[in-house]
C-alpha cells in the first residue's frame, strides 16, 4: 500500500512539473483596423514594389517619385496638383492626406509609362561581323552611336506614332512601331538603315573607325549620312527630313530651302523715296493712310494724330484739368484699333512665304558648352529644351561615356543608359521588344555632364516650326543660349583674302574636302 501511494504521488509530481514547464499558449491580441499612418506606409510600400518591378530595384525612381517637383519628359510636363482652399476645407485634414497621396501617386504611374515608351538601345554582342573587319560587338566604343540611335528614334516615333504613344503592355505591338525597331537592328542590310552596320560605312567622312570612340558631332554625321541614304532609297515612304548644324547656329533659309527644295529669297528693302513718304507719315505729314501693298509686307499703320496739350498751358492744375478733359488724346474707335496691326517679324514673313507641301524635319545641333566641364549658366538652357514640345531630348553624358537625355526634374537629368550588353537580334524573324525598354530610372546632376553634347528636335507642320523658332529666338536672347538662331548665314565677300588660298591641296582640292565636322565639338573662328 504504502509502494502503491508513493508512485502515485510521484507521477502527480511529474504531471504538476510538466504543467508548469510547458509554455501557455500565446493568446493573439484583437486585431484594430490600422490607423491612418499605418495605411499611409502600406500605400508606400506597394509603390516602392510598383518601381521595383517597373525599373528595378536599384534606379533611382524612389528619388524622382518621392519629389513633387514637377518633372519633365520631351516636352510633356508631370505635376503634382496643388489643392485649392475649398477643397482642403471639404475635405478635412484626413481626407486631404489621402488625396495628396493619391494625386501623387498617379502623376507617377503616369510618368513611369512615358518613361518606360521610350527607345533603348544598347550595345549588342554576336552580331555579323562589321564590313572589313572581325568586330562582332559594340561593347566599349559604341555607347554615342547608341544614343544617337535613340534619339533618332525618338523622332521617328513622333513622325509615325505620335508624342503620345505609351507602349501598352500584354498587347501585341504595333506594326509601325514594329517597323522602327526593325530599322535599328545590327544587320548590314537596307532593311536596316540606322544599324550601326550602316552607320559605320560613313565613318571614313570623320575619320573614325571600329572601336573607336564617337564623339557627338561625329555620330550626328554619320546618322544623318545614312538617313539620306535611307530617303534616296526609296524603300519608305513619308520620311522626314534630317537637318544638321556644325556650328551651334540653325539657320532659317538652310532648313527652308531643304523644306521646299528651293532658294529662299527675302523680300527687297525698300527704295529711299517710299522710306522719305513713310516717315513723314509717321510724323504727320501727308496722308494717314497706307495702300494694301504696304500693309501686307508688315509695315504698321499709324495712329491718326491726335491733338497736343496747348502751350498756353502752363500751371500744374491747368495740366491735370486737361488730362482730365482727355483734350489731348481721343479714344480709339473699333475701326481705328482694327487698322493697328501687329509687326510682324522677318523670320516669320519668310516662313509664310514657302508654298507648297510642307515636309517634317529632324534638326539636330551639336554644340559645346564649355572646355572641360560644361558652364552653369546653360543649365537653365537645356531645361528650356527639355520644355519645348518639340523636343527630342539630347545626347552627351560623361567623360567617354554616352548617355541619352530625355527629361529632368530640378537639377537632377533623367537618361537612359546604354551601357548593357544584349545578344544581337536576329533578322527575319518575329523578336520580343523586352530588351528594348529599360526597367531602370537613371539620373545624374547638371554638373556631371560633359560639355559635348548634340540637341535634337522634331517638327511636323508648318505652325509647329513656327512655334519653334519663336522659342529659338527667344532662347538666342538670352546671355547663354545653348544654341542662336539666324535668318542666313554670314557672307564673306568684303574679304579682300581668299580664305580657302592656304588650305588648298597641289592638286586644287581643299585638304579638308573629304572630312566633314569636327570630332571635339570645337569651332575654328
Amino acid at each position: 500500500d504504502d509502494r502503491l501511494r508513493a508512485t502515485k504521488k510521484r507521477r502527480r509530481f511529474s504531471g504538476l512539473e510538466a504543467r508548469k514547464v510547458a509554455t501557455p499558449p500565446v493568446r493573439r491580441p484583437r486585431s484594430f483596423p490600422l490607423d491612418r499612418a499605418k495605411k499611409s506606409r502600406v500605400f508606400f510600400l506597394k509603390i516602392k514594389k510598383m518601381w521595383s518591378s517597373l525599373f528595378g530595384s536599384t534606379s533611382d525612381a524612389k528619388i524622382v517619385f518621392s519629389n513633387r517637383a514637377s518633372i519633365w519628359i520631351l516636352g510633356v510636363s508631370y505635376r503634382t496638383k496643388k489643392p485649392t482652399n475649398d477643397i482642403a476645407m471639404r475635405l478635412g485634414d484626413k481626407r486631404l492626406r489621402e488625396y495628396i497621396v493619391k494625386d501623387k501617386a498617379n502623376r507617377n504611374r503616369r510618368c513611369g509609362e512615358d518613361i518606360f515608351s521610350r527607345v533603348w538601345l544598347t550595345y549588342r554582342e554576336a552580331f555579323p561581323p562589321l564590313p572589313k573587319t572581325n568586330v562582332d560587338t559594340d561593347a566599349g566604343w559604341g555607347c554615342m552611336l547608341r544614343t544617337t540611335q535613340m534619339m533618332m528614334c525618338q523622332g521617328l516615333i513622333h513622325h509615325y506614332l505620335g508624342r503620345g504613344w505609351k507602349l501598352e503592355r500584354g498587347k501585341t505591338p504595333s506594326p509601325r512601331y514594329l517597323m522602327i525597331l526593325r530599322w535599328f537592328l545590327d544587320y548590314d542590310s537596307p532593311e536596316c538603315p540606322y544599324s550601326v552596320h550602316n552607320l559605320m560605312s560613313h565613318a571614313s567622312c570623320v575619320d573614325k573607325k571600329a572601336g573607336q570612340w564617337f564623339g557627338p558631332q561625329a555620330a550626328c554625321v554619320v546618322m544623318s549620312r545614312a538617313h539620306d541614304k535611307h530617303l534616296k532609297s526609296h524603300i519608305t515612304a513619308g520620311l522626314p527630313l534630317v537637318h544638321m548644324e556644325t556650328d551651334g547656329t540653325i539657320y532659317l533659309k538652310k532648313i527652308l530651302q531643304l523644306i521646299s527644295e528651293r532658294e529662299i529669297v527675302t523680300s527687297k528693302p525698300k527704295s529711299r523715296k517710299s522710306s522719305d513718304k513713310s516717315s513723314k507719315i509717321a510724323k504727320g505729314q501727308g496722308s494717314n493712310t497706307i495702300n494694301d501693298k504696304r500693309t501686307k509686307e508688315g509695315a504698321s499703320v499709324p495712329v491718326e494724330k491726335s491733338s497736343s496739350l496747348p502751350l498756353s498751358v502752363g500751371s500744374t492744375s491747368a495740366r491735370k484739368e486737361v488730362l482730365n478733359k482727355k483734350t489731348f488724346r481721343p479714344p480709339l474707335t473699333t475701326d481705328a484699333k482694327s487698322k493697328v496691326e501687329r509687326k510682324v517679324p522677318e523670320w516669320e514673313r519668310i516662313i509664310h512665304s514657302v508654298e507648297g507641301r510642307w515636309r517634317p524635319i529632324i534638326i539636330l545641333i551639336p554644340v559645346r558648352l564649355g572646355v572641360d566641364n560644361i558652364n552653369p549658366s546653360y543649365y537653365e538652357g537645356l531645361r528650356e529644351c527639355l520644355r519645348l514640345p518639340q523636343s527630342l531630348g539630347f545626347v552627351g553624358g560623361k567623360p567617354k561615356s554616352s548617355l541619352y537625355f530625355l527629361g529632368f526634374q530640378d537639377n537632377r537629368l533623367i537618361h537612359l543608359d546604354p551601357h548593357t550588353i544584349h545578344r544581337s537580334i536576329v533578322l527575319g524573324k518575329s523578336f520580343k521588344t523586352a530588351t528594348f525598354h529599360c526597367r531602370k530610372l537613371n539620373t545624374i546632376e547638371f554638373t556631371q555632364l560633359d560639355p559635348s553634347l548634340a540637341i535634337g528636335f522634331y517638327c511636323r507642320e508648318k505652325d509647329d516650326f513656327i512655334d519653334f523658332w519663336r522659342s529659338a529666338e527667344r532662347l538666342s536672347q538670352e546671355k547663354y543660349p545653348p544654341f542662336r538662331s539666324a535668318i542666313s548665314p554670314p557672307t564673306y565677300k568684303d574679304l579682300d583674302f581668299d580664305v580657302d588660298a592656304d588650305i588648298r591641296s597641289p592638286g586644287g582640292k581643299s585638304a579638308g574636302s573629304e572630312r566633314t565636322g569636327i570630332d571635339d565639338g570645337f569651332v575654328l573662328l
